[in-house]
């Protein structure tokens, strides 16, 4: 029976998944890559062009909770599909887009795109996959991981060789690629109330209410971490480790500036070690997707924010080297949390509601987390910036506190478990599609 199982999941399906993640990941790196092209064809401020990236942030982030109950309603393979049609419309109307006010428009019906993605291809994964449902997770975090780093690059080529335009009109062509794709994607089992094949083989947990309120606010301490430390580690490194790196190191990356000022060279330099720290997100979702196929998954989940906050500690204290040093530890385990916790959500909700509850769990994330940014700045002042990476250290204490009380309620759940039961069975609940 678990053979078969097996032979019934396709690989695949969680490649395009990987691949429809990265995308996303991608499209929300173009607007700050761009950005200076916009401002001088449009003769904006960075105040409005940043307001504008805002708006767009929040629209990705607040679009969590209907893209859940589309996922439930509509089924998996066709909110992607919803989702993935409006990332394309949004990139040809940002593409096309006169004057400021409609590119305003235009990034927030992608906001809205990008939205709609976690809660529907997560949902795919946990519908799709029993056997290896923490390997799929793996892959897919990895392919969001991978557009993480090589986004920037590849569509701020694409800008200065072509213009900012070109970029997102090859945005486009790719989601027409993806969309095609997905449309090849199996429905993974008969629409609720008939005799599919999971519903009818196995029951659907109860929700587990308490367990998942606190994961939700888990999931918005981590959030407020993410945003706080990468909307300044690109300047803190400029400031703390460019002053280390060997000269020739530093003349190779002061001529990928637009400039020959201090300012061009502070960018460059940050953003390629930027760059450098987010490529060990891609080891840390792959350890993630070990850690979550594990019987101790909420072990683990402890264990790597004890870690990624220790590293932030160590970049708060520490100079020179040791803070990228630092930095790469820190993106690697917390990544590394991302299959776990996506995993936990599959497993404490019942198939009629999980894609709701993972719209709250990533507008949890996204829309806390667009919080920080503000909070940081406002405690770093006219100070150093190491306090911002103190006080994200203060948050992941918290978040790790949080973990510690989930490892309490899995472990109190597994004695109370009646022998023979798999967790796993319930991470394949029915859907319409």
């Amino acid at each position: 029976m678990a053979d078969q199982e097996r032979r019934d999941e396709p690989g695949w399906v969680a490649v395009v998944a990987a691949v429809a993640h990265g995308n996303i990941h991608a499209l929300e790196h173009i607007f700050p890559v761009v950005l200076p092209l916009m401002l001088v064809e449009f003769d904006g401020s960075v105040a409005l062009f940043g307001a504008i990236g805002t708006a767009a942030y929040l629209t990705m982030g607040l679009g969590g909770l209907p893209a859940g109950y589309l996922a439930d309603r509509l089924g998996s393979r066709r909110s992607l599909l919803v989702g993935t049609g409006l990332c394309v419309a949004g990139c040809l109307l940002v593409a096309v887009a006169p004057d400021a006010g409609l590119v305003a428009a235009a990034l927030a019906l992608l906001g809205v795109g990008l939205g709609l993605y976690h809660p529907a291809g997560l949902s795919l994964l946990s519908r799709t996959y029993r056997s290896f449902h923490g390997w799929s997770l793996g892959i897919h975090g990895a392919g969001g991981a991978v557009a993480i780093v090589l986004a920037p690059a590849l569509f701020g080529t694409v800008a200065g060789l072509a213009g900012w335009r070109v970029a997102y009109l090859v945005a486009a062509g790719i989601g027409v690629v993806l969309f095609v794709a997905l449309a090849f994607v199996p429905a993974s089992s008969a629409p609720p109330g008939s005799a599919g094949t999971f519903e009818s083989s196995v029951p659907s947990p109860s929700p587990r209410w308490s367990l998942i309120a606190v994961l939700l606010l888990e999931t918005a301490c981590a959030g407020l971490v993410y945003r706080g430390v990468v909307t300044f580690l690109p300047m803190y490194y400029a400031s703390e480790v460019a002053c280390e790196l060997p000269m020739w190191l530093s003349a190779l990356l002061s001529k990928m500036g637009p400039g020959q000022g201090s300012a061009a060279m502070d960018a460059a330099v940050g953003g390629a070690l930027a760059s450098v720290t987010y490529a060990s997100a891609i080891l840390g979702q792959t350890m993630g997707g070990w850690a979550a196929s594990s019987r101790r998954y909420a072990l683990w989940l402890v264990l790597i924010g004890v870690a990624f906050t220790a590293s932030l500690v160590g970049m708060g204290l520490g100079s020179g080297l040791p803070v990228l040093f630092a930095g790469i530890l820190f993106a690697a385990f917390y990544f590394a949390a991302q299959p776990i916790t996506n995993m936990m959500v599959a497993r404490t909700t019942s198939g009629a509601r999980h894609g709701i509850v993972y719209g709250v769990y990533f507008t949890a994330g996204f829309g806390v987390g667009s919080l920080a940014p503000v909070i940081a700045g406002r405690i770093a002042g006219d100070g150093s910036l190491s306090n911002v990476f103190l006080s994200m250290a203060v948050m992941g204490g918290v978040a790790v506190a949080l973990r510690a009380a989930l490892l309490k309620m899995v472990w109190r759940e597994a004695t109370m478990k009646p022998s023979g039961t798999n967790d796993r069975e319930a991470t394949a609940p029915a859907e319409v599609d």
